[in-house]
């Protein structure tokens, strides 16, 4: 990680001026972490009026490009649960948090559980586990994956999972739509 622009042009200078150029007008270079908390117990208040959604309550490393993904997910099955057709009075607003907590928390939280696992992936040091991996990857490189792989992109168990969620089933399966 660089400390000042001089550092990144420095290091990048063999890419071209055009970057040589970019990185001169850099000010400030400005370092931080990727940040991990604990799951929360609960993303809804004890008062069952305020729900947390998204980074706010499942934060997540970005190995799997999911963050903002999962925080759509988010919004569109409370929307679903919020919709006229299915929430006809505010005194169900905390049965529909629970509701919305019990379909989403699980995923949420699974998905950030698989950053961590791709996060190891890709960051093995070199020796045996890192052998393995490199093996099997090349191994079925151009092949139909079979079980579990390193790239959970491509990972036949994680990628049906991970891309396959759709919010409007879920909420259908328990709360169909009444019409008024």
């Amino acid at each position: 990680m660089f400390h000042s622009p001089g550092a990144a042009i420095a290091t990048y200078t063999y890419h071209g001026s055009r970057l040589s150029q970019l990185l001169g007008c850099v000010d400030k270079v400005d370092k931080w972490k990727l940040m991990h908390r604990a799951e929360m117990e609960s993303w809804v208040n004890p008062q069952n009026n305020l729900v947390l959604i998204g980074d706010a309550c499942h934060p997540m490393l970005p190995y799997l490009a999911q963050g903002a993904n999962s925080s759509i997910e988010d919004g569109a099955v409370l929307g679903l649960l919020l919709a006229p057709e299915r929430f006809k009075s505010k005194a169900h607003l905390p049965n529909t948090l629970q509701l919305f907590q019990q379909l989403r928390k699980a995923r949420g939280e699974g998905i950030v559980r698989e950053t961590f696992k791709q996060r190891k992936d890709f960051h093995l040091r070199d020796g045996p586990e890192q052998e393995k991996r490199d093996a099997l990857m090349l191994d079925q490189l151009g092949k139909d994956l079979k079980g579990a792989f390193p790239s959970r992109w491509t990972c036949p168990e994680v990628q049906p999972w991970l891309y396959g969620y759709d919010a409007i089933k879920e909420v259908e399966a328990v709360v169909p739509a009444k019409s008024s």
